[in-house]
């Protein structure tokens, strides 16, 4: 008769080969965010690196500027960012050397579609979004898949916090899922703070997005680079700040309006740990 107690033990004791993998990719996070208009594109990128949980840089520039009217905004694995950057630069390059005049964001469009889709097969892992200018001096955007597939949008945002940046500019940009409004162009100016306030409410939910934010305006007079930091200007920063420093609700108890309304119990716990912290520096 067959014993199937034998059987369970023997199963038990085989042992499995080692699995080894490898995996090339790693996205090291980050998010690009740009706005087109009439006569001008924005783009932002945060400046935050990270693998996992640990921060490589806080001054990484995600912007990569290949003309006067072009500026490219990638982010994913940091070294095909670098890599692929370094490809259509030379091209560009060349291009000039050989035509006598620069590319422009439509043909530069297309470049960066071919590359990618050269790579099909072993693709770069990056997030991408290509801003500028096009022949009638109109703002214009490209983002692209994996694998080079291009369109042309008026607004976009891509990287680690795209799920988060794309509803808020679908309804201060798009006007999507609104009645009776009129839709009319966004000007540079609001265009410019409604992408500050999208890296605000990323920032705030996405570990990989943070630090600072480069910013490039593209006009028919040049790039303008400006650069801001989303925690400094974020108001819920300042709540924040009463957790770590005891002392602080009692200096901002009169200056912010808000504090004011904290219960009487958390103004108790924070004296109380405050009277520990003085104790504990006089035990021997």
């Amino acid at each position: 008769m067959f014993n199937t107690c034998n059987a369970a033990m023997d199963y038990k004791w085989v042992q499995q080969p080692p699995i080894q993998m490898f995996n090339p990719y790693v996205n090291n996070g980050g998010t690009v965010v740009a706005i087109a208009g009439s006569d001008y594109a924005i783009i932002g990128s945060d400046s935050r690196l990270s693998e996992g949980r640990s921060v490589a840089t806080r001054y990484a520039n995600k912007l990569f500027e290949l003309s006067d009217l072009t500026v490219f905004g990638c982010s994913g694995c940091w070294c095909d960012v670098l890599t692929f950057t370094r490809i259509i630069t030379a091209r560009m390059r060349m291009y000039k050397h050989q035509n006598n005049k620069v590319m422009s964001t439509e043909a530069v469009a297309q470049m960066i579609s071919t590359a990618l889709y050269y790579k099909r097969f072993f693709p770069y892992y990056i997030s991408s979004i290509l801003a500028g200018l096009d022949a009638s001096g109109k703002g214009c955007l490209f983002n692209y898949d994996a694998i080079g597939h291009c369109e042309r949008v008026s607004y976009e945002a891509c990287g680690t916090g795209c799920l988060l940046a794309s509803p808020m500019l679908d309804n201060k940009v798009g006007l999507k899922n609104m009645e009776n409004v009129i839709f009319k162009p966004i000007d540079i100016d609001d265009a410019l703070n409604v992408i500050k306030d999208a890296f605000i409410v990323v920032a705030e939910r996405d570990i990989f997005t943070g630090d600072s934010v480069d910013i490039n305006v593209i006009t028919e007079d040049g790039i303008e680079r400006s650069k801001f930091d989303q925690i400094e200007n974020n108001a819920h920063f300042e709540d924040l700040k009463c957790y770590f420093d005891p002392s602080w609700i009692k200096k901002k108890k009169f200056a912010m309006p808000h504090i004011k309304a904290f219960p009487e119990a958390l103004s108790m716990a924070l004296d109380e740990q405050q009277t520990l912290l003085n104790s504990s520096g006089n035990f021997n």
